[in-house]
């Protein structure tokens, strides 16, 4: 019945094929493909995750030891690169977009908000670029495949990239 496993899930592409059969399913609130959902999608778990701080404030003021019993949101966003191409394509000015994941990425996960970022390949500058700061605040890096030299080589992804790589080079894995 629930095919989120308890999350709610919030879920974006730069390709609007990706994830179109999830649509309307248990679990599933929102499945976007275009740059205008994904603002719009973006601020709406923005704003929940706000909500869920005040309710937990007054919750704390009141002696509640339940301040974020909340079901958990997942926001993912995938195909990054295309994603960001399209969001700079269509608004001035992007930062607010841009503002509003960097504050989930930071203080989200109290309010049991959850982000997974995906993308061919991370940078910190240039096309598609995921500021350093969103990388800071993402627990857990996973390459499916070799990851280019500017991704494989950037500290805040990977800490001991050469251990990493022998030991990816030793797994077989297949899909």
């Amino acid at each position: 019945k629930d095919t989120a496993g308890g999350f709610t899930c919030f879920v974006s592409s730069g390709k609007i094929t990706d994830f179109a059969t999830l649509e309307g399913l248990p679990g599933v609130a929102m499945v976007s493909g275009d740059a205008a959902q994904t603002a719009v999608m973006v601020r709406t778990v923005r704003n929940e995750a706000n909500r869920r701080y005040e309710e937990a404030a007054a919750a704390k003021r009141s002696g509640s030891t339940a301040a974020f019993d909340y079901p958990p949101i997942l926001l993912l966003l995938d195909e990054w690169g295309a994603t960001s191409l399209a969001i700079e394509g269509m608004f001035k000015n992007p930062k607010s977009f841009m503002d509003d994941i960097d504050w989930i990425l930071r203080v989200g996960r109290e309010a049991r908000v959850h982000v997974i970022l995906l993308s061919q390949t991370i940078r910190k500058t240039g096309t598609g670029a995921i500021p350093g700061s969103w990388q800071a605040n993402l627990g857990l890096s996973v390459s499916l495949g070799k990851p280019e030299s500017e991704t494989f080589n950037n500290p805040a992804l990977f800490t001991d990239a050469q251990a990493l790589a022998s030991n990816l080079a030793a797994m077989k894995i297949h899909l």
